[in-house]
């Protein structure tokens, strides 16, 4: 039931106008290492594989506060707010209270400019969690820890291809044309489970 409920809050917070600002959250001081980008509030980030992982994040549009619960709750100690800066490494400087690897929440505050393009990528079929947010090209989804893990994929904006393999290669077989929607299955579209490692948008 908890899974359930925090899938219908992220589907909900991801529709239409509502996305708006971006935050990337790296598992390396320095903003350094696997990184994890949010475009909207996460009440949970083991739904992003990213519980308690942050060591440092940068805000590159809106203001976002960071909490150390689940659910935005302050129980475990207070929450950081920032707005766009350059790399803040937790536990340093303006964040020197709040502990790296000790972030289990992000709320958007504040609206900053939106993606021009943005696709979700997930774990399981019918949109379920992990899932990732991708908003241009990646050539390695093992930078994000999610190479040959997609199984659906939701498109809220442009126009993508899938690929089976990194550097956007066709060598094992054909990418997916993505346009805005809903693939529930990505073998509704002749790609197999579990084989995409990179993902291009195409132009407008």
């Amino acid at each position: 039931m908890r899974r359930s409920a925090l899938t219908a809050l992220a589907l909900c917070a991801l529709s239409g106008h509502a996305i708006a600002g971006q935050v990337m959250l790296y598992d390396h001081e320095n903003c350094e290492g696997s990184h994890r980008l949010l475009v909207d509030s996460e009440p949970d980030l083991d739904r992003l594989d990213f519980l308690n992982d942050a060591e440092a994040v940068r805000v590159v549009s809106g203001v976002w506060t960071f909490f150390r619960d689940v659910n935005f709750s302050t129980r475990s100690g207070p929450s950081l707010t920032l707005g766009p800066s350059g790399c803040v490494t937790l536990g340093e400087g303006v964040a020197e209270a709040f502990p790296g690897d000790g972030m289990d929440s992000v709320q958007r505050v504040e609206a900053g400019r939106p993606p021009p393009g943005l696709i979700l990528l997930y774990d399981e079929t019918h949109l379920m969690p992990p899932y990732r947010v991708i908003i241009g090209n990646e050539t390695e989804l093992d930078r994000q820890d999610f190479n040959d893990r997609v199984e659906s994929i939701r498109v809220v904006s442009g126009r993508w291809r899938l690929y089976r393999d990194s550097g956007f290669g066709t060598g094992d077989g054909p990418p997916a044309l993505l346009e805005p929607g809903t693939y529930p299955d990505t073998e509704y579209l002749d790609f197999p489970h579990d084989e995409a490692s990179s993902v291009m948008r195409l132009p407008d």
